[in-house]
């Protein structure tokens, strides 16, 4: 994939001879569209795949490098904002991202930072073995998990993805959830007894403070699917940062 964006980088002006030209990368970005509002949230997304690529961070990556990280970031950035236009059923590539975020390795989804809470929790990693257990004895699903991080999930099977993996996060989730008493729904979030767990668990770990994090931007979210939503729609971005400097890193 590092090919494609070197391709591209041949042909715009970004790279200068000191690496990644951000300013003239920004500028190009105003070229594209007179539309103000489209200019600024596609300058701000520029800025942060620009900044989680910066050599100078712990990217690893090196000037030449970073052109073509930020040029897949960019990309995949536009491409997760067009996302949040569309509902996942009506989308099938949206809800196979959606799926992948949720049940993937990104470190600030889910299933990354709910395990990485529960594993030193004592009984939470026997919790997150049974959801995955119970996952796979879905009927068609056993495949699927494997699938999702190889990143070789097929397009239709998106749709079954999202739903799945959206069940995974729930069932993860159980010990922190209280039932709906009206029944249906997946019942509401005990945000106090997560944020505790997170901070006896882990302590001051990146993974601990990340779902803090989450749980104070997510807080007036108390429904567990509500909840879910704002979490993919607050950290999916950073997935396609972490990505993009892995292709970076290997171009």
């Amino acid at each position: 994939m590092g090919y494609y964006y070197q391709c591209i980088q041949n042909g715009i002006p970004v790279a200068g001879p000191n690496g990644f030209d951000a300013a003239a990368f920004l500028d190009l970005i105003t070229s594209f569209s007179p539309d103000e509002e489209w200019q600024a949230r596609a300058g701000h997304l520029a800025l942060r795949c620009i900044t989680s690529s910066d050599p100078g961070s712990c990217s690893g990556l090196s000037r030449g490098q970073q052109t073509i990280a930020v040029l897949a970031c960019w990309k995949w950035m536009l491409t997760l904002d067009c996302d949040f236009c569309s509902a996942p059923e009506s989308d099938w590539t949206a809800a196979c991202r959606r799926g992948r975020f949720l049940a993937g390795s990104c470190r600030r989804g889910p299933a990354a930072l709910l395990r990485g809470v529960t594993d030193q929790g004592g009984d939470g990693f026997s919790r997150w073995e049974e959801c995955m257990e119970i996952m796979r004895n879905e009927s068609g699903v056993q495949e699927l998990f494997p699938q999702v991080a190889a990143g070789a999930i097929t397009e239709e099977r998106c749709e079954l993805l999202n739903s799945v993996a959206e069940e995974f996060v729930v069932c993860l989730m159980k010990e922190f959830t209280s039932p709906n008493c009206q029944g249906g729904g997946y019942g509401k979030v005990e945000l106090e007894r997560l944020r505790r767990a997170a901070v006896s668990s882990t302590g001051g770990t990146q993974d601990a403070l990340a779902l803090l994090e989450v749980l104070d931007r997510c807080e007036d979210e108390r429904d567990v699917r509500g909840f879910i939503a704002c979490w993919t729609e607050l950290e999916i971005y950073s997935c396609a940062t972490e990505q993009a400097n892995v292709v970076g890193l290997r171009s």
